[in-house]
């Protein structure tokens, strides 16, 4: 059997480097597996090495033109047959790279390439069109069943052999239609699941309707509020768009969610919005300007 090599891309954080006070931290590499690199060497086992981790800041990989073709450099180095970005679970920023790295390492370097994170990741609707993208639990908790699931996906991806289902294999569902030949017909397919629904019992739709999101009502401390006024432009244009966790002046965001947060701040920006005493919240890009 011969063994595949492997690179395994990480962020700064995964790779041991430091927390957001390191998320500028440029690309980088070392030999063999690092952190969770390790417990994906054990799954792989004889079939595969993890040669290399290459690895980048959340921030330069989002905001730095040409860390991409920065970090693929350092991945074509070791002539891998497979990538195997993160998991990045919710962390949108880090989402977004994995992504990236993922869909430009197998179009440009032809190598088969598996990312994984969470579904609700401003990524995994970005990405799940183009990419298999292992579908991951929120957080590091679930670190061993990814990197389970990514590497099964990537082996078999290598090895030329079709998936199964999304639900089947794990991954995050890309929108593709498989036609399959059903041992009953669509009639008594329908009435059945109608019954299990009827019953309370589990059932699975053939034709998931796809949602769509509309803020209708905004709730805060327990209380029911209307949606915020449309946002006035003024002549210099749209500034500053904060959510999650806005500018905070004078130093980092402490002692505020770092990600799903129930609870509205509001901080004073005056002159430029932001400037070298605010500093954004962690969770995602928080800033647009015009």
């Amino acid at each position: 059997m011969t063994t595949l090599r492997v690179v395994h891309y990480l962020n700064q954080f995964f790779a041991g480097i430091g927390a957001e006070d390191k998320a500028d931290t440029p690309p980088g590499n070392r030999e063999g597996p690092v952190g969770p690199g390790r417990v994906l060497q054990q799954i792989l086992g004889d079939r595969g090495e993890v040669v290399a981790t290459v690895y980048c800041g959340d921030n330069y990989a989002g905001e730095q033109r040409g860390a991409i073709d920065e970090i693929l450099g350092l991945v074509a180095k070791y002539r891998p047959d497979i990538l195997i970005a993160g998991p990045a679970f919710a962390a949108g920023r880090y989402g977004l790279a994995c992504g990236e790295v993922t869909l430009r390492a197998r179009e440009l370097l032809g190598v088969t390439a598996v990312t994984g994170m969470h579904v609700d990741n401003a990524a995994t609707e970005v990405y799940r069109t183009r990419l298999h993208i292992a579908s991951t639990q929120r957080t590091a908790a679930g670190m061993a069943d990814a990197l389970a699931t990514m590497a099964r996906l990537a082996l078999k991806l290598a090895a030329g052999t079709t998936l199964g289902s999304p639900a089947d294999e794990g991954y995050v569902p890309t929108g593709r239609r498989v036609f399959e030949v059903a041992e009953q017909p669509a009639p008594l397919r329908a009435v059945e699941m109608l019954l299990r629904k009827v019953r309370g019992e589990l059932y699975t739709t053939e034709w998931p309707v796809p949602l769509r999101h509309q803020v209708a009502q905004v709730f805060h401390r327990g209380r029911e509020h209307a949606p915020a006024r449309a946002v006035a432009v003024g002549p210099r244009g749209l500034q500053h768009l904060a959510h999650q966790r806005g500018p905070a002046p004078g130093g980092p965001a402490r002692r505020r969610a770092r990600a799903r947060a129930r609870g509205r701040h509001r901080a004073p920006a005056p002159g430029a919005l932001l400037d070298d005493r605010q500093h954004l919240g962690h969770s995602h890009d928080a800033s647009l300007r015009a």
